[in-house]
């Protein structure tokens, strides 16, 4: 059975999807997040698929019954833990009077379900080769970690072909939407897997495994089902997809609020719908306006943030956000309130005459929520307009495809900032601005491997301690203590080149990286930077107290991990320390 002959489909009975294969799931009224669980009918032998909550248990059972006495069902494969799938399980147990009825989960779910306290077993996928075999059918299960719980995976129906696919392609719907049917749906996963999933490449990952299985139809448990010849396009786009967007967002991004700027870019300008780039999403407003108005040259926007600052859209910048602090005169029609505007201006724009007796449309775009102009288009004009009426039918009806565009594009913005601001504090100790353990391990360990490959590609490592810190920090303070850890840190990115890798290790323990040196050269730098910070003059209370470092060198021995080569740099550090301090030890 293909989805194209699933239409006019009533939600209130059980619906089929593929040979023996049923959709028994139910929509909650305004709820986003549409839940689908599926039966797969098959004798004594049957299958239950993310049975659901107690908030929608009850249709699924009444739906399930229509096709076969819940009896028949055996296993209930929860593909993760997430209530929206497992907290109907109490109320499951209930109804099973089987002996050999098990939950198919993954024993990283297991080790929450059982939190239930159920007595039915559970029957892991990772212990039975990650294969069910029905009789006559076999379902194969695909490991997707962290998407988005680390036991995740999928259900592939190899009969059928159709994918169960848990959270992977699921989308946010307004209504009830069975089946996808166009490119259009796409717009539905974007905010889902930007929202929930953790990063682009766990997410890779997991798409490349599933490429390979013949799909005919995929299964989510959110959203809407996805018919083969969406399948690639789907897949294709949530491969370059951006995800874990909010992970490190502010409070006030809303994911509701971000769905509801997408879709009103999806339902007033469906040439757009599938654009993510904002000088698309520019270049097609254009296009469209100037079926209407011949005269359009180009647009340019200014948005403002709620920390004051302002932001400029441009062609010049091919619609990247720039802060900015002039805007050309136009600043006057940010932050104005739409009933004053339009009590003083009779059109939803102004007409104003520009630089080299140009003319230009500026439209203030108003904010649903503040009711404030948060942001204004300028749309520059090829001659003047003479029938002003003309200019505010389009104007009126292109404007919320404007406000929702430059608004989502602001959303990116924060993101972005969010994200960077994030990403910077996971990669540079705040104190002395050198490199993190966390980011000298994926680095480095990446090196590795090119020298693994590239005898030439050396990587030599040099471990600093500065000596007796802690009775500086005693004696002085822990101010004191601070400045000593800048102090030296400011000297190992001074004397050390802008491709080594400088590290602070943790506490008063530093490294540095290099690739391709020998050994006088790493001597060199260790000796140089030793007697820099036995230079060091301090002011204040520590003023004509000196620091002294000791170091250990290595040069690393091909097939050596990173761990072996902190170790054993970190013995010839250890040697100089016992041998007298203040100076330098090679480990062979």
């Amino acid at each position: 059975m293909g989805t194209e002959n699933l239409t006019d489909i009533d939600q209130n009975h059980a619906v089929q999807i593929g040979e023996r294969i049923y959709w028994v799931g139910y929509h909650l009224p305004d709820d986003k997040f549409q839940c689908h669980a599926y039966l797969i009918e098959h004798g004594n032998q049957s299958v239950l698929i993310d049975p659901g909550s107690n908030l929608t248990f009850e249709q699924t059972l009444k739906k399930t019954e229509e096709i076969i006495p819940f009896s028949k069902i055996r296993y209930f494969i929860c593909q993760h833990q997430d209530p929206d799938i497992t907290s109907s399980l109490k109320t499951i147990e209930k109804l099973v009077t089987r002996k050999d009825a098990v939950i198919v989960t993954h024993w990283r779910a297991d080790a929450l379900i059982k939190h239930y306290n159920l007595a039915l077993p559970f029957w892991r996928v990772e212990d039975h080769d990650w294969t069910l075999d029905l009789g006559g059918r076999t379902l194969k299960f695909i490991f997707t970690p962290y998407l988005h719980f680390p036991g995740a995976y999928c259900t592939f129906d190899e009969k059928t072909g159709i994918l169960f696919s848990s959270d992977i392609y699921g989308g946010f719907t307004d209504g009830f939407q069975l089946v996808a049917k166009d490119e259009g749906y796409f717009e539905s996963l974007r905010p889902f897997h930007e929202h929930y999933m953790p990063s682009r490449e766990i997410l890779q990952s997991a798409l490349t495994n599933i490429q390979t299985l013949p799909i005919e139809m995929i299964a989510p448990q959110h959203g809407s089902i996805i018919p083969k010849r969406l399948v690639n396009f789907m897949t294709e786009n949530l491969m370059t997809l951006d995800c874990g967007m909010f992970s490190a967002a502010s409070k006030d991004i809303d994911i509701q609020r971000f769905t509801r700027l997408n879709k009103i870019l999806r339902d007033n300008t469906k040439t757009i719908l599938l654009y993510r780039d904002f000088r698309e999403i520019v270049d097609s407003l254009v296009q469209i306006m100037r079926k209407l108005l011949p005269s359009v040259l180009n647009l340019e926007f200014y948005a403002t943030l709620k920390d004051k600052r302002i932001l400029h859209f441009s062609p010049e910048s091919r619609y990247h956000a720039t802060v900015v602090k002039k805007t050309n005169g136009f600043k006057a029609y940010l932050n104005i309130n739409r009933k004053n505007f339009e009590r003083n201006y009779a059109n939803p724009f102004i007409m104003t005459e520009v630089k080299d007796g140009k003319q230009a449309l500026l439209i203030p775009l108003f904010s649903p929520e503040s009711q404030t102009s948060n942001a204004l288009a300028i749309i520059y004009l090829g001659s003047s307009i003479a029938n002003a009426n003309e200019v505010k039918q389009v104007i009126t009806q292109m404007s919320q495809s404007l406000q929702a565009a430059v608004e989502r594009e602001i959303i990116y913005y924060m993101l972005d900032q969010d994200r960077q601001k994030y990403y910077e504090n996971s990669t540079r100790d705040i104190l002395t601005g050198l490199f993190t353990r966390f980011y000298m391990k994926d680095i480095i360990e990446r090196q590795l491997t090119i020298h693994d490959r590239d005898e030439n590609a050396t990587v030599s490592l040099i471990m600093f301690d500065i000596d007796r810190f802690k009775k500086v920090n005693d004696s002085f303070g822990h101010s004191a203590g601070d400045n000593v850890l800048r102090s030296v840190a400011k000297i190992l990115l001074e004397s050390s080149l802008k491709v080594d890798l400088q590290v602070r290790l943790g506490g008063e323990e530093f490294a540095i990286f290099t690739v391709g040196s020998s050994l006088k050269k790493l001597s060199n730098l260790a000796e140089k930077i030793r007697k820099q910070v036995s230079g060091l003059n301090f002011e204040g209370s520590m003023k004509g107290h000196k620091i002294s470092i000791s170091a250990g060198t290595a040069i690393r021995h091909k097939g050596e991990t990173l761990e072996e080569l902190l170790h054993r740099t970190n013995i010839a550090l250890y040697e100089a320390k016992k041998t007298g301090r203040n100076k330098i030890c090679h480990s062979q």
